[in-house]
């Protein structure tokens, strides 16, 4: 009655937690044995095993000779063996499962004695064809994940464009930025709060990445929501050997160019001075029964956003005017008009100093004195004649200092029910603090200026699975898992008063007087 009772309780579970399921984080493997003539031979008993947890997922093959095992965990080092009486068993290791992916894997067995074993590698198999649907895309396995040029390692988004079909601004074969689906371990990561492209709520640490796989064409009804690319990705899992690493990925100014424009205001290149840091751990809590995984991923960045702002010039500053007069430009022969500038036809600019400034004021003052020494203290002088109005006004152009500070953390937990369920369990956070250069040209309005615009990103998310092996022909996945994008836009530096605007999936946006 009890078992009854937990089975009862289990099943409840599963039914309430599907509409949650949107993606197949997890693999198959699928084939047809025969004999030395091309027979189908029915009754072969297949094994898969997971040389690193020594988990195991049996079938058998049926009248026509075909067996699949479905809801195994990607990665790589499985070995499938195939049994029957009266033919030689046949190994094969060095098996390699792709998330989201069936692998066909066929066997051929000879008559002859079950003492022996006849035992070949897959290790060289690394493309195999899929033959199982109709998807188009590709699948990075963790080797590759972790070698390919991917720049900011919180996260392998970078992979995202460089499928076939795609544009780099996330357009996947034809379909709109928004139509885009990226999971994680099966859970919805998309950025719903700002709408980006190639933005993994919650983060995903490319180190803390086992497999990413991109469908760009014919995706699945599995696949989730949206027409555009598919884009899967599984967590690492531990083992049951203890592994792990230390990294740390450095970049600076020296390999840095500087802007054509900034060289030519004479300002120095923006410095870029990047670390990210972090490592990873994985080994058993219960050997063969219960697995965990902790990454950190760490990165600071001390960078320059070049950024120019209108200031006056410096006939302005000393109290006088100046205005486009009605002579003719010597340059083109042709009269003064409202594209004159002082630095391209200055003999279209007249000036009236600050004495006949007051005289044409009604009230006989000219500039206020306070003013003036306002601008004269607040702004900086012109560095860039080419901007502004070229009459009163120029361009101060300069590197304005972006602080970026940013802390990731995943974990994962697996743990085996019995021979025919598994429960797992993967939370990602991530706090990072940076000076808005994206929706602003710098988080400072001039040098000196303490950070005025900022980023503060707080996402969080966390997802629960269950797999249940029911019998050779029914399997079951459960998932349940919550992802929060928690983003704030805070202006901290405004002599009226700090305004903030903060927005997420939790409420609705809106302003707030702090």
């Amino acid at each position: 009655m009890r078992r009854l009772s937990v089975a009862a309780a289990v099943l409840f579970f599963t039914l309430i937690t599907i509409p949650v399921l949107k993606a197949q984080d997890v693999a198959s493997v699928t084939g047809v044995v025969t004999d030395a003539t091309g027979a189908v031979i029915p009754g072969t008993r297949v094994v898969l095993l997971n040389t690193a947890t020594n988990l195991s997922y049996t079938a058998e093959t049926n009248a026509i000779g075909s067996y699949t095992i479905v809801n195994v965990p990607p990665g790589p080092g499985y070995r499938i063996s195939f049994s029957r009486d009266g033919f030689t068993p046949s190994v094969v290791t060095d098996v390699y499962l792709n998330v989201n992916t069936t692998r066909t894997q066929n066997a051929r067995l000879t008559v002859g004695s079950t003492i022996q074993t006849v035992e070949v590698s897959a290790a060289s198999e690394t493309i195999t064809l899929n033959t199982t649907d109709a998807t188009v895309g590709n699948n990075y396995e963790v080797q590759m994940v972790n070698e390919l040029p991917v720049q900011i390692r919180d996260s392998p988004a970078a992979l995202f464009s460089i499928q076939p079909g795609a544009t780099s601004d996330g357009a996947i074969t034809g379909a709109r930025v928004d139509q885009n689906n990226v999971t994680l371990d099966g859970l919805d990561v998309n950025d719903m709060a700002t709408g980006q492209f190639g933005v993994v709520t919650g983060n995903a640490p490319v180190d803390s990445v086992q497999e990413l796989r991109a469908v760009t064409g014919s995706p699945l009804s599995s696949d989730g929501q949206g027409g555009g690319g598919q884009f899967v990705m599984v967590t690492k899992s531990g083992t049951n050997k203890f592994h792990g690493n230390l990294f740390e990925y450095h970049r600076d100014t020296t390999t840095e160019a500087n802007d054509w424009f900034n060289n030519n205001s004479g300002v120095p290149r923006a410095p870029l001075i990047r670390n990210q840091f972090g490592g990873n751990l994985g080994g058993p809590v219960m050997k063969n029964k219960a697995f965990f995984f902790f990454e950190y991923n760490g990165r600071r960045d001390n960078q320059g956003a070049q950024a120019e702002r209108t200031v006056p010039l410096d006939e302005f500053r000393n109290g006088n005017i100046q205005y486009i007069n009605k002579t003719t430009d010597p340059a083109t022969g042709k009269p003064c008009g409202g594209t004159s500038r002082q630095d391209v036809s200055p003999t279209c600019i007249s000036m009236i100093n600050s004495a006949q400034v007051a005289a044409l004021d009604p009230q006989k003052i000219g500039f206020d004195p306070a003013l003036m020494d306002f601008i004269n203290q607040r702004y900086p002088h012109v560095n860039d004649v080419s901007f502004g109005d070229g009459i009163n006004t120029g361009g101060f152009r300069f590197n304005a200092p972006v602080i970026l500070k940013e802390n990731d953390y995943v974990a994962r937990v697996d743990y085996t029910l019995n021979s025919a369920m598994k429960l797992w369990s993967r939370a990602s956070a991530q706090s990072q603090r940076q000076g808005d250069a994206i929706n602003f040209s710098a988080p400072i309005q001039f040098p000196g200026d303490p950070v005025t615009h900022a980023i503060n990103n707080a996402s969080y998310g966390y997802v629960v699975g269950h797999n249940w092996t029911i019998g050779a022909n029914k399997t079951n996945q459960a998932l349940y898992g919550v992802t929060r994008s928690r983003l704030n836009f805070p202006a901290q530096y405004n002599p009226t008063g700090t305004v903030q605007w903060r927005g997420g999936l939790a409420g609705t946006g809106r302003v707030e007087p702090s």
